[in-house]
C-alpha cells in the first residue's frame, strides 16, 4: 500500500513537472508549500537537474491527506539554494501520532524520529522558485 502511494506521489510530481515543461513559466501557485511554518508561492518552471550539485529537500508526504510538501530551506536561509529542489518521499508509519498539517523541515524530523514517519526514498530534482 504505502510502495504504491510513493509511486502516485512520484508520478503526479513528474506529470506536474512534464506539465510545467510543456506550459513553461505559467502563474504562481499560492500555498504550495510549507517552510518554517510559513506557505509560500511556487512558479512552475519545467527544469529538471541533473543529479549532481546543491539542492535543498522538499518533502512529500502521500499518506497524510491535505499534506502539502515541506521545504528544508526557504528565501533568505543562508543555506538556500535558490530554488533547487530535489523531492523526497516520507512514508506514515502511525498517521494517529499525525493531527494536523506539518509546516517545518523540523516538525518532520521530530516525527522521524520518533518513529511516526520514515524516509521512504528519492523522487526527481528540479527548479522552481519559491515565494513569500
Amino acid at each position: 500500500m504505502k510502495t504504491s502511494r510513493t509511486i502516485l506521489a512520484a508520478l503526479l510530481v513528474t506529470a506536474l513537472m512534464t506539465t510545467a515543461a510543456v506550459l513553461s513559466a505559467g502563474p504562481p501557485i499560492p500555498n504550495f508549500l510549507w517552510a518554517d511554518g510559513s506557505l509560500y508561492r511556487t512558479i512552475l518552471t519545467g527544469n529538471n537537474l541533473p543529479d549532481g550539485g546543491p539542492k535543498d529537500g522538499l518533502y512529500v508526504i502521500p499518506d497524510l491527506a491535505g499534506q502539502r510538501p515541506v521545504a528544508e530551506s526557504k528565501p533568505g536561509d543562508l543555506d538556500y539554494n535558490g530554488g533547487r529542489w530535489q523531492v523526497y518521499f516520507i512514508d506514515v508509519i502511525d498517521a494517529s501520532a499525525i493531527d494536523h498539517e506539518l509546516t517545518s523541515w523540523k516538525e518532520v524530523q521530530n516525527f522521524m524520529s520518533s518513529g511516526d514517519l520514515a524516509f521512504g526514498g528519492m523522487g526527481p530534482s528540479f527548479v522552481c522558485p519559491v515565494i513569500k
